[in-house]
């Protein structure tokens, strides 16, 4: 088996989250990315094939095509999944609405959307401002909707400003980067900032204290805890609140924007104390996502201590479970002779190595895999009872797994005054800031544009 050697983060955002390597131990570029609203792009990839980069190229292939279902195409830069999904039910006046993943906030995206209704609009939208704005543009109707999971993955195209080294260095450090990337089987598919936070990194956080069922410290780091890129005005909020515990009083300082927070101060307001109540006042979505923050970051914490051993991200130990594509199983690998085919299947592009997002039909065995896991478990104090009777602040969630290797498909690079143009394609669920930080590799991620 070969060792591999990793490189410690050098980044503080990186530890809390369990994002703790790199597998290549090039220099960082220092540039920055997301300078301007349209330099982070994603298109997504359905699972035809199709990217959604030209809609109008697409429109013929729904216009033969009849069913319930309105098929568009989502255009939105800027804006928040729960905003956008709200005001799509409330236009059209249903609940019907399916995507197929959520892309990012911070971006301008293009993805598909499927609504059924008795309204249909050939385009209809909102903007904001010239940078945060939406629209919906028919394509036409199918006979079922789109769920999640029903695209391949997505196109990404990234403009990397500022940067400080020539052309022949940038290009040389970004091939190594592959070539280590290759050497040991892709990069840690962690998950990225943005299932976390950069500005409020907390969400795992709230998530661990959901599930020892802790309501009090869940509500007071929802609400007391600053954090250092917020708005001033935020700040003098959570620090008054923290110092006096009077919601009353506080409920005048918290900027409406932070809508979550004032239904909490709403509720402790009039219930002194009541801190699950105030939980249970938040919306079935916000709690399950504290819970799968926490899962995600678990997740990160697992691959981080693998690679601290110098296992590389696709070496199978015992205990390890691997899903084999031909069959689509999940099969558990614990003999010697299943490593070395598994391993096999998995060189050859057949299987992944999978490891848990825990949950409640995740059970521990006494193999070295599992081992990891409970030490893990132990330095968090938590137990897996804690994932099993998550109730009342969500039904339970079972729990599944995630492959702990990727490797982008990049199609073009182009450097022209100190800009770099990456165009690239992950699978789904990948984040391309996991990419993007291994080639940047910044100290600060707030700041770099992460």
């Amino acid at each position: 088996m070969m060792r591999m050697t990793v490189i410690k983060t050098r980044s503080r955002l990186d530890e809390l989250l369990g994002l703790e390597y790199y597998i290549s131990r090039t220099p960082p570029i220092n540039g920055k990315i997301r300078k301007h609203s349209l330099d982070f792009k994603v298109f997504e990839v359905f699972k035809n094939g199709i990217v959604l980069i030209n809609p109008d190229e697409i429109r013929f292939l729904y216009s033969k095509v009849r069913g319930l279902y309105s098929i568009y195409t989502l255009t939105k830069c800027n804006l928040p999944f729960s905003l956008i999904e709200i005001w799509i039910k409330s236009t059209f006046k249903s609940k019907n609405v399916g995507f197929s993943g959520i892309k990012d906030s911070r971006a301008f995206t293009s993805q598909f959307v499927s609504v059924a209704s008795e309204y249909v609009f050939d385009k209809v939208g909102l903007i904001f401002s010239e940078s945060r704005y939406l629209s919906l543009s028919l394509l036409g109707s199918s006979p079922r909707g789109i769920a999640i999971g029903d695209n391949l993955g997505n196109v990404f195209n990234i403009l990397i400003r500022e940067l400080i080294l020539n052309v022949e260095s940038l290009f040389k450090i970004i091939d190594q980067i592959l070539k280590d990337m290759h050497k040991h089987g892709g990069l840690p598919n962690y998950f990225g900032y943005q299932r976390f936070g950069t500005i409020r990194p907390n969400t795992h956080i709230v998530g661990k204290y959901l599930l020892l069922k802790d309501f009090k410290s869940a509500v007071l780091e929802l609400l007391t805890t600053v954090y250092p890129y917020e708005s001033e005005r935020s700040k003098r909020a959570r620090l008054f609140l923290k110092e006096t515990l009077d919601y009353k009083r506080a409920l005048n300082l918290f900027p409406s924007s932070l809508r979550y927070e004032r239904i909490l101060i709403k509720h402790l307001a009039k219930n002194k104390g009541d801190y699950e109540g105030a939980i249970l006042r938040l919306p079935l979505w916000l709690r399950r996502l504290f819970i799968e923050a926490y899962q995600a970051y678990l997740f990160n914490k697992i691959l981080s201590r693998r690679l601290s051993m110098g296992l590389l991200v696709n070496d199978v130990i015992p205990g390890d479970v691997v899903f084999f594509y031909n069959s689509g199983t999940f099969k558990k690998i614990v003999k010697e002779f299943e490593i070395e085919q598994a391993k096999e299947c998995i060189e050859l592009g057949l299987a992944s190595l999978q490891l848990p997002l825990i949950g409640s039909s995740f059970n521990l065995t006494e193999h070295f895999a599992d081992e990891i896991i409970l030490d893990i478990l132990d330095e968090e104090g938590i137990s897996l009872d804690c994932f099993k009777n998550p109730r009342p602040v969500v039904p339970s969630i079972k729990g599944t797994f995630r492959p702990t290797s990727y490797i982008p498909m990049i199609y073009e690079m182009q450097y022209y005054k100190s800009t770099l143009l990456l165009n690239f394609f992950l699978p789904r669920g990948s984040y391309a800031t996991v990419f993007l930080r291994e080639i940047l590799k910044p100290e600060d991620p707030y700041l770099a544009g992460f």
